[in-house]
């Protein structure tokens, strides 16, 4: 457990140094941002998304989201083409440490970081909602990023971590990267669509993603031993 945790704490802190993750949460939230505004102006628009924070954002959370699933994946999938640039794979493999423990905390590192970086986006885009729109519903606001945005991001960035098992050069890593996004947003189409992101469903939801999840990383283990 102790070797897991520092790897996951090394995957987390190089990621954040690294800045990818962290500008494409920091994009988003500018995108977010940018979309409440213009809702708020929209000629034509229902009443109610003009006026009521929890319906603009409802109205513009697909667009947005699709962001984050396309970018995720594409800057997660370096963190194995970096750890063989400083050489960092060659020092583990001199330790104890097992290949499972090792890609179990890379995929844990990711969504460390990122779950870290879209808090702080949550509360900026909390805060941008009171002042535009004025008092709302928070538990709804914290279902919505909590049942919808948080899983979604964080299965994409997972995914895009996984699939760039092996890889050596970013060229490599973007490629497989780019492998889960089709994927991810099809499964984002998909809950929209039928409610799979819905409170009383999220629980066979979160099941199936990370179901997804597990298949890839065994693959990859398997690819690697």
């Amino acid at each position: 457990m102790t070797k897991l945790s520092g790897i996951i704490w090394y995957e987390a802190l190089m990621g954040w140094r690294r800045r990818g993750l962290a500008v494409i949460v920091f994009a988003y939230t500018l995108a977010f941002t940018a979309l409440l505004f213009a809702v708020q102006r929209m000629d034509g628009a229902p009443p109610e998304v003009v006026t009521d924070f929890m319906n603009a954002l409802s109205f513009g959370i697909f667009p947005t989201l699709w962001q984050l699933i396309a970018g995720a994946p594409l800057v997660a999938a370096e963190t194995f083409p970096y750890d063989h640039r400083t050489q960092t794979k060659e020092l583990l493999g001199g330790l104890p440490v097992s290949e499972a423990t090792y890609l179990t905390g890379k995929v844990l590192g990711v969504c460390v970081l990122l779950l870290f970086c879209l808090l702080i986006s949550g509360v900026i885009l909390a805060v941008v909602g009171w002042v535009l729109y004025g008092a709302y519903d928070v538990r709804a606001y914290l279902l919505l990023w909590g049942y919808t945005i948080m899983p979604m991001t964080l299965f994409a960035g997972s995914m895009g971590t996984v699939l760039a098992v092996g890889c050596s050069t970013r060229r490599q890593a973007i490629v497989a990267g780019m492998l889960s996004i089709p994927y991810a947003i099809g499964i984002s189409i998909f809950g929209l669509i039928y409610g799979g992101f819905a409170p009383e469903n999220i629980g066979q939801t979160t099941l199936f993603l990370l179901g997804n999840v597990a298949v890839v990383w065994l693959l990859a283990w398997l690819a690697r031993r």
